[in-house]
């Protein structure tokens, strides 16, 4: 489909008319997942000399171009941010969402340099948030907002032997506060790490 919308602006200029015609903004959510060849189609729909479109928002986190959506590329990101003037460029700084521990404990995460960019041959560059949650925080543990267990392939080690635990009784004491196990996720590396 993204071959013949590309093929088909570019081969017949009444169609690229048309579609650019019919929109007069366009807003491209989840950008980091964009791939070359829809970079090109909405360059050529919505910022090319000719179009009508009278505002184009990008909109996206490119830490979460780690995942990869098929074909999803962060240079590609990296470079439709080169394209447009810094003055326009924005960053959600609040997260509204998060405790200010988990948000202080994931800007001293992120704010080393380790999301290599190795084309570039430099790294991604991380912008710190700041936490707009109201609320109080309680950690029984003493061990704040992130907990680290080193986890290896094959048997449980000493600090899996710690960890599920961990979890199991991190989740239902956080169960008492929000009455239900919906809003728990446990993320895991692949199905081998899920059964254990």
């Amino acid at each position: 489909i993204l071959r013949v919308m590309h093929e088909s602006l570019a081969r017949h200029p009444s169609f690229l008319r048309l579609v650019q015609k019919k929109y007069k903004a366009a807003i491209i959510d989840e950008f980091q997942d964009t791939d070359p060849l829809q970079w090109e189609i909405f360059q050529t729909l919505f910022l090319g000399e000719e179009t009508s479109a009278e505002s184009v928002f990008l909109v996206g986190d490119p830490k979460q171009s780690i995942y990869r959506f098929p074909n999803a590329d962060i240079y590609t990101y990296l470079k439709a941010k080169e394209h447009l003037d810094p003055s326009q460029h924005y960053c959600l700084d609040v997260n509204f969402r998060s405790s200010k521990s988990l948000i202080d404990a994931l800007n001293t995460l992120f704010i080393r340099p380790w999301l290599a960019l190795p084309k570039l041959g430099t790294f991604l560059p991380y912008h710190p948030v700041s936490s707009g949650a109201k609320g109080i925080e309680s950690f029984e543990d003493g061990k704040c907002a992130l907990h680290f267990f080193a986890v290896k392939d094959g048997s449980l080690t000493e600090s899996e032997k710690l960890f599920f635990p961990f979890i199991a009784k991190e989740i239902a004491h956080l169960q008492k506060e929000t009455g239900s196990f919906s809003s728990f996720a446990v993320l895991v590396k692949d199905r081998y790490e899920a059964s254990r």
